[in-house]
């Protein structure tokens, strides 16, 4: 996968992010070994940035508009911020080691939108404003922690 390759998949994948709620590309970084590519989106209208990142799989992140794009550790995944708002289980990165390469990453993206247009309403009203984020990030930073232990104690 290359930078182009992901930013023309975002592009038509996500075009609602662009057209719909005026987010732009701002940021692109691509780092071929070992393979690292981000893509950056932000828009003034809303108090959230959207990080694409790319590093043998493809994940999103979302963060506040004050996060930079070269720490992804700030940042809040957006599948377990999902598994936050819903009280499930958090769920990790599937591995789709019998589906052609090109296959997968697409299949993940196309997951991926599906679940941002149907928590976009709860994305917004969290990320508001900073205030907002400092109400509810800490629980959602525990919530990881806690899963992530229990994942810990159940592998053993």
């Amino acid at each position: 996968m290359q930078l182009i390759q992901l930013l023309d998949v975002i592009e038509s994948e996500f075009s609602f992010l662009f057209v719909r709620w005026g987010f732009n590309v701002v940021y692109k970084s691509e780092n071929l070994y070992p393979p690292d590519i981000r893509i950056g989106l932000a828009s003034k209208k809303y108090n959230f940035k959207i990080l694409f990142l790319y590093q043998r799989v493809v994940s999103l992140y979302i963060g506040s508009a004050s996060r930079s794009f070269e720490d992804e550790g700030e940042w809040l995944y957006f599948r377990h911020f999902v598994d936050f708002i819903l009280k499930r289980p958090l769920r990790w990165h599937p591995l789709h080691l019998d589906k052609p390469y090109k296959k997968y990453v697409l299949d993940d993206l196309i997951d991926i939108r599906n679940e941002f247009m149907q928590f976009n309403k709860e994305i917004f009203k969290m990320f508001r404003d900073e205030n907002a984020l400092k109400e509810w990030e800490p629980n959602f930073r525990s919530y990881v922690r806690e899963e992530i232990q229990r994942k810990i104690e159940r592998s053993k």
